[in-house]
């Protein structure tokens, strides 16, 4: 079995073929947006009605409730729960930055544990993660 990922909100699974579906907007353009579901990989297929521009700071939402997943207090960042071949569940935290390549997958096995991929994951080596699991 792979990784399975769900929506924090409501439970819905957002992977149901290879890739992980969610609804992208910004400044009036939504769409679906297809990642990849490997931690690190940013590989994403995108809409093709849609441009995205370095820096751009995109919302990202369930495409089944519609609720943001974006981090409270975490300007950039959105959130998916993970669970992994084992069965064990991790939030996956990753960057909503156009360009930026910044992925952490937080687990609790009971203590604190953060991988981090992507080059630009120092930008928010300051996080306090625990407030997220």
């Amino acid at each position: 079995m792979g990784m399975e990922y769900g929506c924090p909100r409501c439970g819905a699974h957002l992977n149901p073929g290879p890739r992980i579906i969610l609804l992208g907007r910004y400044r009036g353009e939504c769409g679906l947006f297809a990642f990849n579901p490997e931690p690190g990989n940013y590989d994403t297929d995108l809409p093709g009605n849609i441009s995205i521009e370095p820096g751009e700071i995109w919302e990202f939402l369930c495409p089944v409730c519609h609720r943001v997943l974006s981090l409270a207090g975490e300007k950039g960042l959105a959130a998916l729960d993970m669970r992994d071949g084992a069965g064990n569940w991790h939030k996956v935290v990753f960057s909503r930055v156009a360009g930026e390549q910044a992925t952490f997958v937080i687990s609790q096995n009971p203590e604190l544990e953060v991988k981090e991929f992507g080059l630009n994951f120092s930008k928010y080596e300051n996080c306090l993660w625990e407030k997220y699991i």
